[in-house]
């Protein structure tokens, strides 16, 4: 009995250890083959990413892979612009540098307007009078209103205009007293062109009879003030 039972023990054994050798040759030709996938496979690349690989005016951009990709250091890191330094006194080269930028105009500066020209100032305009007298019914000049004309000849040439005034007292008819009037004006105009042919300034003649009057005509010495002819020199005077 007990050796029908080692028998049947050991032929146990020996069928497991049959079906172990079995299997372990069976799975180990699957795992070498597995191994042999490994190491044939291609290796999967590595992911891309983008990074800037200048700065500045020649910055621009890539893609790279690892371990490829450039590393960053304080060296590649883009700095703050660099200012530029001024021009010490010391320093006898920077003269003609600091000269150079102060007389170049900023490109931002708004251009400056061309100043007008200046005009000369003028005065206010000047006037010098003067009065001759004339004789009862003529358009003769005296001698001293001659001599007066004579003194104001260098008024005449200074002068921008003349005025030439003719007046008469009030007797005899108006037209008799108009046409004296106006030979009177025109006897000083004529000897101020005498004296003077190149006057360039220009000469009006106002000429009214029975007009304007200075004094009263009840009397011979207030009629004799009104027989007159008034002159006036015009200067503008530029300062």
């Amino acid at each position: 009995m007990n050796l029908h039972l080692t028998r049947i023990a050991v032929a146990c054994g020996f069928a497991v250890a049959l079906v172990a050798a079995t299997a372990s040759c069976t799975f180990a030709p699957r795992a070498n083959e597995a191994q042999a996938q490994a190491a044939t496979a291609p290796a999967r690349p590595a992911p891309l990413r983008i990074v800037q690989l200048s700065f500045g005016q020649n910055a621009y951009f890539a893609a790279c892979a690892e371990p490829a990709c450039p590393t960053l250091t304080p060296k590649t890191l883009p700095g703050p612009a660099a200012l530029p330094v001024a021009a010490t006194a010391t320093d006898p080269s920077s003269h003609g540098v600091a000269a150079a930028a102060a007389a170049e105009p900023s490109p931002l500066a708004p251009p400056r307007a061309a100043a007008a020209p200046a005009s000369a100032p003028r005065a206010d305009p000047s006037d010098t009078h003067i009065l001759l007298t004339f004789p009862f019914g003529s358009a003769a000049l005296t001698a001293e209103s001659r001599q007066t004309l004579r003194r104001s000849l260098r008024l005449a040439r200074e002068s921008d205009r003349i005025v030439i005034s003719g007046r008469t007292d009030s007797v005899g008819p108006d037209e008799v007293n108009q046409q004296l009037a106006l030979a009177r004006a025109l006897a000083v105009r004529n000897f101020i062109r005498d004296a003077v042919p190149d006057l360039p300034n220009v000469i009006a003649i106002d000429a009214k009879g029975r007009c304007c009057f200075v004094a009263s005509n009840d009397d011979e010495s207030g009629r004799s003030r009104n027989r007159r002819v008034e002159v006036v020199f015009t200067s503008m005077g530029v300062m």
